[in-house]
């Protein structure tokens, strides 16, 4: 059977626009926007006759291919006409049998419409398969960040996967490549993931390294440190409290660093003149 883009929200509205008419003056607006999913949720439902009888919620549970209802999701994406939720629950519902497809997608095996986001379909796929498996695909995933013109959005959601996954193993992959990492941004995503694999030598030297050699977000890797927890960081943490190359902010993530791993910070340092200190000045 051949699956068609069916507006499943300009359904709604029309619906919606009908319970208004003979309603609204019955409720509040604000009474009326909390039974909002309430209503959405009888909507679906009920039987529609622009779905030959189908309930919105049921339409897509016919459907067991997930390689033709993942192509009708593109599809969706490449129009504009918004993806209806029966048709994402339903690829989801169909869980190790979509994961293939749905990596297939990831790694551009299944054809994208030009007038697609390539960005926002692959990032439907990361979803969809971590509802699914949030462990699939994590080899892909390191390898994918290793492109530092990655989305921003799709490097995101590919970190906290990994991050929420993080152990052993998936940290001595990502160490194995580190040196032939020439791009900080790249480093940074990693590490967001490193972090979350706890005493682990490796680890703990390149979250050092990296707050000792990199001259900028400073801030950022001493909360690393803070958050990793080996307290072997505490005397390089304070001597940086009075390097010459930090700014406020800088500074006061150090400071909460080391709180963070249990020593107490009494150091005292003027910034007088630092943006960053007079700006948040003047809003105290």
């Amino acid at each position: 059977m051949e699956l068609y883009i069916i507006d499943f929200d300009k359904q709604f509205q029309r619906h919606l626009s009908e319970w208004l008419s003979k309603n609204k003056e019955n409720y509040e607006m604000e009474e009326i926007e909390d039974m909002l999913p309430e209503l959405y949720e009888k909507w679906s439902d009920t039987p529609a006759k622009w779905l030959d009888g189908e309930t919105p919620d049921a339409y897509f549970k016919k459907f067991d291919d997930p390689v033709q209802l993942i192509k009708l999701m593109v599809r969706y994406t490449a129009s504009d006409i918004s993806l209806p939720n029966p048709l994402l629950n339903r690829i989801s519902e169909l869980k190790e049998k979509a994961l293939e497809p749905l990596g297939d997608l990831f790694l551009g095996k299944i054809a994208i419409p030009k007038k697609a986001d390539e960005n926002e379909v692959k990032l439907l796929a990361v979803n969809l398969m971590n509802e699914i498996d949030s462990n699939y695909m994590q080899d892909a995933y390191i390898k994918a960040l290793e492109d530092a013109k990655l989305d921003e959005g799709l490097a995101e959601a590919i970190c906290e996967t990994l991050a929420n996954n993080a152990c052993n193993d998936m940290a001595e992959k990502i160490l194995a490549q580190w040196d032939a990492i020439s791009v900080d941004a790249v480093k940074e995503r990693y590490l967001d993931i490193l972090v979350n694999v706890p005493g682990h030598d490796g680890i703990y030297k390149k979250l050092l390294d990296q707050f000792v050699c990199t001259p900028e977000h400073k801030a950022l890797f001493a909360s690393y440190l803070g958050k990793y927890g080996d307290d072997r960081a505490i005397e390089t943490l304070q001597d940086a409290l009075d390097w010459p190359d930090i700014n406020y902010l800088d500074y006061l993530e150090i400071r909460h660093a080391i709180e963070e791993l249990g020593e107490e910070v009494k150091h005292e340092r003027v910034f007088d003149g630092d943006p960053y200190y007079e700006s948040l000045k003047g809003v105290e």
